[in-house]
């Protein structure tokens, strides 16, 4: 009987520490593949932080400007899959948020307010809906895990929400796409919606110009993308420029302000486009077979110059706008999603790993 007992306080306990885990020992029982990793040198070295593992990483934002109160709190917003989004402050202590999201909830895509920091726009998928949600981070110091407000849900179920866009001069105006192929357009902040387009394939990504609200591209689900010059009333496809290119399929999209340009991390490499994505050439950055597609992009936030590009567990690196690249590699030989500089001194970049 002494060893029935035994077993049974046994079992008790772990089941008590899985319970636990998330709250005792930080992020280190998620239970999934993904991490964080950090390069403190532009991409010469990299280490994973240990408190990220096991994320299911989709995506991650930094505070956009300097010049607010968030000038001193560097944090991390990361997005997962059926888990909820994650926030790291500097020293990479993980705060779960909001408080009214549940693990069946997968973040796609995260946009922020420019004229209020604090608030965020998240495209997910919850209770079999896609949705919008607005996230408002508490500020510095403050206990809780802020608010959270659903704006948008799709009309269609089983249908999830893969991009959002706020105006970078008017945060009551915000784009949003999904499964469902409408581009959806609200003028006072979420109170309601109207449809823009409706495409005959999901939105996957919509990246805008970062001072011209009324630019902006769609990357669709099955290869299309467009482009808008007046807020989506009008669409211009560009699949043509790519074909002549053989870009295959496009796994990233960035539009690079800082050059006026267009970067796509495709089946055949990395490839610019300086005239708004009519025409494309491919940059001379020779990258394995077997290491394709490009699926990470970063341009430095001081330095236009310098552009990071990542093909599985492979990062390049060029400090003269992609003439010349020198190449390092995770110690993982792991994928990486995506890649990121942090708008802050001393601009570390971040790597999410499945």
């Amino acid at each position: 009987m002494s060893k029935l007992l035994l077993v049974i306080f046994i079992v008790i306990v772990a089941a008590l520490m899985v319970t636990l885990g998330g709250t005792l020992f930080g992020v280190s029982s998620f239970f999934g593949s993904g991490s964080i990793w950090v390069s403190r040198d532009s991409g010469g070295t990299w280490e994973e932080i240990a408190q990220s593992r096991g994320i299911r990483s989709l995506t991650a934002l930094f505070a956009y400007t300097t010049s607010t109160p968030l000038d001193t709190e560097p944090f991390l917003l990361v997005g997962a899959k059926n888990q909820s989004p994650f926030l790291f402050d500097r020293q990479f202590a993980a705060v779960l948020a909001p408080p009214s999201v549940t693990e069946k909830m997968s973040v796609y895509a995260i946009d922020q307010s420019r004229q209020h920091p604090r608030e965020f726009f998240l495209a997910v998928f919850k209770d079999n809906y896609g949705k919008i949600v607005k996230w408002v981070k508490p500020h510095a110091g403050k206990l809780g895990a802020g608010v959270s407000y659903e704006l948008y849900t799709t009309s269609l179920a089983r249908y999830g929400m893969f991009a959002v866009r706020v105006d970078p001069a008017n945060d009551q105006r915000i784009w949003a796409g999904g499964g469902d192929g409408l581009l959806v357009e609200t003028q006072n902040g979420g109170s309601s919606w109207t449809t823009r387009a409706r495409f005959r394939e999901g939105i996957q990504t919509i990246v805008g110009h970062p001072v011209i609200a009324s630019r902006m591209w769609i990357l669709g689900s099955r290869g299309m993308l467009i482009v808008t010059t007046d807020g989506g009333a009008t669409w211009t496809r560009l699949n043509e420029g790519l074909k002549k290119a053989k870009a295959g399929d496009v796994h990233e999209f960035f539009y690079d302000a800082a050059n006026a340009q267009l970067l796509a991390g495709t089946d055949r490499g990395i490839l610019r486009s300086r005239d708004n994505g009519i025409t494309w050439e491919l940059l001379p950055l020779t990258i394995p077979p077997s290491a394709l597609p490009v699926r990470g992009i970063a341009v430095h936030p001081s330095d236009p110059s310098t552009l990071i590009v990542s093909a599985r567990n492979l990062v390049y690196k060029s400090n003269d706008g992609g003439i010349s690249w020198e190449r390092n590699a995770l110690p993982a030989d792991r994928p990486i999603e995506r890649i990121i500089f942090s708008p802050k001194p001393p601009y570390p970049i971040y790597a999410l790993v499945q």
